[in-house]
């Protein structure tokens, strides 16, 4: 299964409720039996009354999955769980998908989990059961319990590419930078390199400082994909790292410049422009990035900061004052701007700047 099946099925929790409704045509759909057939509401009234008189007289745990259904279809949900709990079959582990999923839908996960708990004893090293009880912790907000399932998973069934995504996902969530290489190690062993499994190398190697790996990573994310922004500003970072300066700012620029919608790209652009004081440049790269994303603190930061150097003293105020609000230790940059106005005989600049330093306050 790839990453974006994995991705489809964590969104579409609910397929194996086979139940929807055409509230315009007064109609609905219910699977029954494996064919799905579309009924009036009086026509599934009449479909129940039919399985209720048939199960009186000769129980079938299929006939009781499908009266549950009709339930369901028809919001009576008491006697829908009731019917579906009669037509468990613990040989058929999918019986039970279709009673949590009804749980999960109303994020009732502690039922979910405590349905799905009931067939896992007898049937321990099944993955989509495991698979179901840690995205239901993760649902409910038990990331350490969903870590646990997921590498269960990954115990019994080690070809099981979902749930290493799915663990590197609550990895990443947690910022935990070492696990995340160690789970991409694996995805990268078992299921061989990807677009993705190489970018993220490239990233968690750069932030953490092993250069050597992360410009393997980086150099093989770029060969594999060259149209992503990302892999190119990494490739550029570990190489400023390294000190090849030269090659470094031509990766960034160039990259900036063929990517002027990228956040990331323009902001260590505007980072490299303002470090050779380049304050024109700069103020460009950091505007583009901005553009994309007003609450980026370090584009807000860059932009002010440059616009200050080439005296658009007045243009920097909303710029300072945004960057203040994202983080309120920015105001001592916005301090410092207002006493250099002090120093350099701009009073009435000083006093905007002062003035507007009061609204970090608000």
């Amino acid at each position: 299964m790839s990453y974006q099946q994995h991705k489809a099925k964590k969104i579409k929790f609910a397929k194996n409720v086979c139940i929807s409704f055409f509230l315009l045509t007064g109609l609905l759909s219910v699977n029954l039996q494996a064919k799905t057939q579309t009924l009036s509401h009086a026509e599934a009234q009449k479909k129940i009354q039919e399985l209720e008189k048939k199960l009186k007289q000769d129980e079938s745990k299929l006939d009781w999955r499908t009266l549950g259904k009709l339930y369901l279809a028809l919001k009576n949900e008491d006697k829908a769980i009731k019917a579906l709990n009669n037509g468990l079959d613990d040989t058929k582990p999918e019986t039970y998908f279709i009673l949590s999923d009804y749980y999960k839908s109303k994020k009732q996960y502690f039922d979910e989990i405590r349905v799905l708990n009931i067939i896992l004893p007898k049937h321990p090293t099944n993955a989509e059961i495991l698979l179901r009880i840690a995205q239901s912790y993760e649902s409910s907000g038990k990331n350490n319990e969903a870590m646990d399932k997921y590498k269960e998973i990954i115990k019994a069934k080690k070809d099981f590419e979902p749930a290493y995504w799915s663990l590197l996902e609550l990895y990443q969530k947690a910022n935990n930078h070492y696990e995340s290489r160690v789970v991409l190690d694996d995805i990268i062993k078992i299921f061989g390199p990807s677009q993705k499994s190489l970018a993220l190398m490239c990233k968690f190697h750069t932030i953490d400082s092993y250069y050597d790996a992360a410009k393997t990573y980086c150099q093989a994310a770029v060969s594999n994909d060259p149209k992503v922004p990302e892999n190119h500003i990494y490739l550029g970072l570990v190489l400023k790292y390294q000190n090849e300066v030269v090659k470094s700012e031509q990766i960034i620029l160039k990259t900036a410049k063929d990517n002027p919608k990228n956040e990331f790209a323009q902001q260590v652009a505007g980072q490299i422009l303002e470090e050779q004081s380049n304050w024109e440049k700069a103020k460009n790269a950091f505007s583009f990035c901005i553009s994309n994303n007003s609450k980026n603190l370090i584009c807000q930061k860059g932009i002010a900061n440059s616009m200050f150097q080439i005296g658009m003293y007045n243009e920097a105020i909303p710029h300072f004052t945004a960057a203040c609000k994202l983080d309120r230790s920015s105001i001592t940059d916005f301090k410092k701007m207002a006493t250099s106005l002090r120093l350099n005989k701009k009073e009435s600049l000083a006093a905007r700047y002062d003035e507007n330093i009061s609204k970090c306050y608000d």
